[in-house]
């Protein structure tokens, strides 16, 4: 079962600041997803002790009647929360239980010396933060990995 959520803000504007007067969210269930996704590769991560792995989410409908039975349930959502305020802000979002959109993998078990808490707090004072950051990009591989996922209800 994957879970498809809608959250709803309204959003008041008062004195050029914006505050969140009303959310409220909804959970979609579809009855079958098919992960079609590239199995994660390791090509080029041997090349460092350390990569940085960005992940994302994607995702189709299967058929036309999916596509329509998510589009009804989403406006029968809206219109159940419209006219609360005079803005509103709507985001769907797929839900995917565990996920990080980064991380840090390395070959020897150890966090690099560059990732350690105390350095990067003397770095920041010290005004390196940007030399810190660019060595470690300088050092590290990089890897991108999307999640793809094909729902049907």
């Amino acid at each position: 079962m994957l879970l498809f959520q809608l959250n709803y803000e309204l959003i008041k504007n008062s004195d050029s600041s914006f505050q969140v007067t009303w959310k409220c969210e909804q959970d979609f269930v579809f009855s079958h997803a098919d992960d079609i996704s590239d199995p994660p590769s390791d090509h080029g991560m041997e090349e460092f002790q350390h990569t940085r792995i960005k992940f994302s989410k994607k995702f189709a409908f299967a058929d036309a009647e999916t596509e329509a039975a998510f589009a009804a349930q989403e406006l029968e959502f809206i219109t159940s929360n419209l006219g609360r305020d005079e803005r509103h802000e709507v985001k769907t979002e797929l839900v995917i239980p565990g996920y990080m959109e980064s991380m840090m993998a390395t070959t020897n078990g150890r966090r690099p010396c560059l990732v350690n808490q105390e350095l990067y707090v003397l770095s920041s004072l010290l005004l390196l933060e940007l030399p810190c950051s660019f060595l470690l990009r300088l050092f590290s591989g990089k890897q991108h990995y999307q999640y793809s996922k094909i729902l049907k209800s």
